[in-house]
């Protein structure tokens, strides 16, 4: 029985799209092409610059979401492995913050949030953290200045982890990404706490 398509559907391929036109920027600019393609093979392959509507599995709509989310944590923490073996963190740092200043640019908000919760909703539209069913951000406290919200799960650690990586390494890295995305907003500063099974994101202006 073939399966509707609704927004959240289209919200959670853009959000995929997000990570793996990072793939393709690392790849590029630490000329690691040839192993994002090797890893293809291993992890699956990226989904197509067409409609979500044309390339899905109408039957399994859930399901075809939910592996290629799989698939990329995959390629990106091998991706980063590869890398890492010729570059510094703080080259690879620099590069996530460069990607997210490009794709804040590139979405052309014409609006700043009005408050945290605005700022939740259009991070929240950006940030892949397994599939809208795990529910893994809840809100916290947000003012028109400040903006709490936690993960109660690392989600992406374990990637890095099986992948040679240290586990933390992959929320440093998006803390890089977000740090350029919101400089898109003015004087925007991000901050994270790790706990044991959460983390505490914190966004001041």
């Amino acid at each position: 029985m073939k399966e509707t398509l609704a927004p959240i559907h289209y919200m959670q391929h853009r959000r995929i799209k997000i990570q793996e036109n990072l793939a393709f920027f690392l790849a590029d600019l630490f000329m690691k092409e040839s192993v994002l393609t090797s890893l293809y093979d291993d992890f699956g392959p990226p989904s197509k610059e067409v409609d979500l509507g044309v390339q899905i599995d109408h039957d399994h709509i859930h399901h075809w979401l939910a592996s290629h989310v799989i698939s990329q944590e995959k390629r990106m923490a091998h991706l980063i492995y590869a890398i890492l073996q010729e570059t510094t963190e703080e080259a690879l740092h620099l590069a996530h913050k460069e990607y997210g200043e490009q794709l804040g640019n590139a979405l052309q908000i014409e609006e700043l949030p009005a408050n945290g919760q605005g700022l939740y909703d259009v991070l929240q539209g950006i940030l892949l953290d397994g599939m809208p069913c795990d529910k893994v951000n809840h809100m916290g406290d947000y003012s028109g200045h400040h903006l709490v919200f936690t993960s109660i799960q690392d989600l992406h650690g374990p990637y890095f982890h099986e992948a040679g990586l240290p586990a933390s390494l992959a929320q440093s890295l998006r803390a890089s990404f977000l740090e350029g995305f919101l400089k898109n907003f003015g004087l925007y500063t991000y901050q994270y706490t790790r706990k044991e099974d959460s983390i505490l994101h914190k966004i001041l202006w």
